[in-house]
């Protein structure tokens, strides 16, 4: 039986390709969405059209009680998990760092790390299980923030102060 992997935006972009790029290694894949479930089950299809074995699974990274949902889920229809990437990420919000207010940068603090850290300890518990595990971080959406942030830095607009 081949090992198991949760791609956590597993149907799009860096996620896909991940998804894609296991199952060529002989991987079965749990393919990760919160809200798309047409490119969830495309990049499903594709998979299975190449011969491999995957899964969709629903589930909001941001919720604690989603992530072990997905791991419960993905072990009941594809077996004990092996390796978890976690590919789910945002850049939002963009515009200048010093008019950023806190709440709005929660969104991007939940699912960029929370998320990562709650994802990681589910799949170092159930990996633990077996004989040998991995994990991914991949942190695609830190380049285009730290863009951003440098561009906002040499710009010559004066900055102010935000209450």
């Amino acid at each position: 039986m081949s090992k198991v992997l949760v791609v956590t935006g597993g149907s799009r972009g860096i996620g896909h390709s991940v998804s894609i790029g296991a199952i060529k290694r002989g991987w079965r894949v749990c393919v990760n969405f919160v809200t798309n479930s047409d490119r969830a089950d495309q990049t499903v299809d594709l998979i299975k059209n190449m011969g491999g074995e995957a899964i969709a699974v629903q589930a909001d990274i941001c919720h604690e009680d989603d992530i072990i949902r997905l791991f419960d889920i993905c072990e009941t229809k594809l077996g004990p998990v092996e390796g978890f990437v976690n590919s789910a990420g945002i850049v939002e919000p963009y515009g200048r760092i010093d008019e950023l207010k806190y709440e709005e940068l929660l969104p991007l603090i939940n699912l960029n790390v929370n998320a990562a850290i709650i994802g990681s300890r589910e799949a170092v518990n159930v990996c633990h299980q077996t004989t040998a595990g991995m994990v991914v971080l991949l942190y695609w959406f830190l380049r285009s923030l730290l863009a951003s942030v440098l561009q906002e830095c040499v710009s010559p607009t004066p900055h102010r102060r935000v209450p």
